[in-house]
């Protein structure tokens, strides 16, 4: 089966956008390539706001007067206590 040939070229959708274009995240992440990748790749569709271990981001949402609507973080952050898991 062939399929028929089109002359013109199709121009692409705008994707729509999900999320309010004030929503806020805090990226907690101490390895500084990661944390700076990871900012970049989100700061074009988000506020983001970082922070390089767990003491710094508790500092940033105090002092943040707006709202935080994402914590994306490590699972194991240097300066907290708890808890930690990790896989043998």
């Amino acid at each position: 089966m062939n399929l028929p040939l089109v002359e013109t070229k199709a121009e692409p959708e705008p994707l729509a956008q999900t999320h309010p274009a004030s929503s806020t995240i805090l990226l907690v992440e101490d390895f500084t390539l990661l944390r700076k990748l990871t900012r970049e790749g989100l700061a074009a569709d988000y506020e983001v706001l970082v922070a390089a271990d767990g003491r710094e981001a508790l500092q940033t949402a105090e002092r943040y007067a707006g709202s935080i609507h994402l914590l994306l973080t490590d699972v194991d952050l240097p300066k907290t206590s708890g808890p930690h898991w990790r896989a043998n």
